[in-house]
């Protein structure tokens, strides 16, 4: 449903959201070793057209390193909630969005990174997924040490 651009050298996808009539396909950009963040929206869920802002958003801040990827979004009373992953996997960020394609990065990031880990049982965190259940907000990610990697939880209420 969707191709890499000739600005794209490869793109991947994390998360595809339906808000009201409009599907939104939020992807990573890698021009290595580089990663930014991009939007395609359908009416259909089929037929994506990328944003003419792309990249959305990119790195801007030292901790993210060579660039933010994996966008997990959610729509949350009249708002869209972002969490990313830094290219380096040491911390997670937030952002928020009133329109889904223009996104403020919330200044209290990273709000997560590997010193946050409990029992210090994994070395890196990426990945990450963002869920609403009620009124408690949970992220799970992966986490990897010595090559093993596994699933964390981090729950906000």
């Amino acid at each position: 449903v969707l191709s890499p651009s000739d600005a794209e050298n490869q793109i991947f996808a994390s998360c595809v959201l339906k808000v009201n009539w409009t599907y939104y396909l939020y992807y990573t950009i890698r021009n290595y070793p580089y990663y930014k963040i991009g939007v395609a929206t359908s009416p259909d869920g089929v037929h994506f057209e990328k944003s003419g802002a792309n990249p959305i958003l990119e790195a801007t801040d030292s901790w993210e390193s060579t660039g933010i990827f994996y966008p997990s979004v959610i729509y949350d009373g009249n708002k869209f909630k972002m969490i990313y992953g830094s290219a380096n996997s040491s911390g997670f960020g937030t952002a928020t969005s009133t329109d889904g394609t223009n996104w403020t990065k919330d200044d209290g990031n990273p709000f997560f990174t590997t010193a946050d880990v409990s029992n210090n049982w994994c070395s890196t965190v990426a990945y990450p997924d963002y869920l609403k259940l009620g009124n408690e907000y949970r992220i799970y990610y992966t986490g990897q040490r010595n090559g093993v990697s596994c699933t964390g939880v981090v729950i906000k209420n």
